[in-house]
């Protein structure tokens, strides 16, 4: 009985030796992947550290190449606005001494160089007008008048008024708006003194001929002094944009007017053009466009039915009539309609549908063939200066 205790004791105590081994053992493999993790963990900071200050001095260096790249070409432009303003500057100041001399070729040129380097370098805008005004002087100076010639309506009496007391009246005169009287008492100042302040003068001539140029065109139906005023504006600058509105509308009116009891169709087209935008627009016979584009439609209208072309005509007499109700047109658009729903007569039965002419009107002649709608070349009827 005592052996068997003894026996059992022993095997107690053995597995009570396994199972404390046991535990150390885990303990110490425990304790071995800790310090693995640990080392892992480490490790992996040390690298994300070793990453970023990489990232780092790349960011730094980069920054610094593009730094240093802008501030150099900055460094290369301002060297080379500086030499583009010291070649400006030595230019214009060449510029100037050539105006003060005569030499307007020369200085125009040399402000172009200016102003080719530095657009708004001071004062050279203003140089090269004064040297372009000289030079449009000389090119084309007024004439001045050596002997007295007697105006039409009558003798000029001579004036001898000072070029400042002159200028002066000018000034009256262009702030009345008294076109005639400024722009001929201009023409006495440049008799007397061709050089008195000559920009000033030109000037002048371009605020008065282009408001008398504007004024004969709306006001008055000078249609061609009209233009001719305007172009001789143009000569001192370059006109503004509805002044030379004005001047092409005036020139579409004549061109539209010249084909007058020649060409129907052509007074058709252009009237078509001037009538919506300048309605009451009229020439020295006194008649509008309005009415000219009345009138072409109804002879055009007139001359598609002489032409078999009824149907066509059609359109052309209610357009007439939309401006102003005409018995004769009315009775010529029944005509059309009958003869575009019968059919077109033949030639032993037109002379029947044809309408009888008014025997107190001259009779028009007509063309046997259709004229074309199609723009044709504007003849250049600018007055020359």
């Amino acid at each position: 009985m005592t052996d068997m205790n003894s026996t059992d004791n022993k095997l107690i105590s053995k597995d009570q030796s396994l199972l404390i081994d046991t535990v150390e053992n885990n303990g110490s493999l425990i304790e071995s992947d800790q310090n693995n993790d640990s080392n892992t963990n480490t490790k992996r900071k040390k690298s994300w550290w070793v990453l970023l200050l990489i990232l780092t001095i790349i960011l730094i260096i980069t920054t610094g190449i593009i730094i240093g790249y802008q501030q150099g070409i900055r460094k290369r432009l301002n060297y080379e606005d500086s030499i583009k303003l010291s070649l400006a500057a030595e230019q214009y100041q060449l510029g100037l001494i050539d105006l003060e001399q005569e030499r307007y070729e020369m200085a125009k040129d040399r402000f172009e160089y200016v102003i080719s380097l530095v657009p708004d370098y001071p004062g050279v805008a203003e140089k090269m007008k004064d040297a372009l005004l000289n030079l449009y002087i000389i090119a084309t100076p007024l004439p001045v008048s050596t002997s007295t010639v007697a105006a039409p309506t009558q003798t000029p009496i001579p004036d001898f008024r000072g070029e400042e007391e002159l200028y002066a009246s000018i000034l009256d005169m262009v702030n009345l708006k008294m076109w005639d009287e400024a722009v001929n008492t201009m023409d006495t100042l440049r008799q007397k003194n061709l050089d008195y302040r000559a920009v000033d003068v030109d000037g002048l001539y371009y605020i008065a001929l282009r408001n008398r140029g504007v004024e004969k065109i709306l006001y008055e139906g000078s249609l061609e002094p009209g233009i001719y005023d305007l172009s001789l504006a143009e000569r001192f600058a370059p006109l503004d944009t509805d002044a030379d509105g004005y001047r092409n509308w005036a020139r579409l009116y004549l061109t539209g007017a010249s084909y007058w009891d020649v060409n129907w169709g052509q007074v058709v087209y252009y009237f078509s053009q001037v009538q919506p935008a300048f309605p009451y627009l009229y020439d020295g016979s006194g008649m509008t466009s309005t009415e000219r584009y009345r009138i072409g439609l109804a002879r055009y209208g007139d001359q598609l039915v002489m032409t078999r072309e009824s149907c066509q005509a059609i359109e052309y007499y209610q357009l007439s009539l939309n401006f102003k109700e005409d018995p004769e047109v009315r009775a010529a658009l029944e005509i059309a309609i009958t003869r575009c729903a019968e059919g077109e007569p033949t030639e032993e039965g037109e002379q029947e549908l044809t309408p009888v002419p008014d025997p107190s009107e001259t009779p028009v002649p007509q063309p046997t063939t259709e004229p074309t709608l199609d723009p044709t070349a504007e003849p250049s009827q600018e007055p020359t200066p």
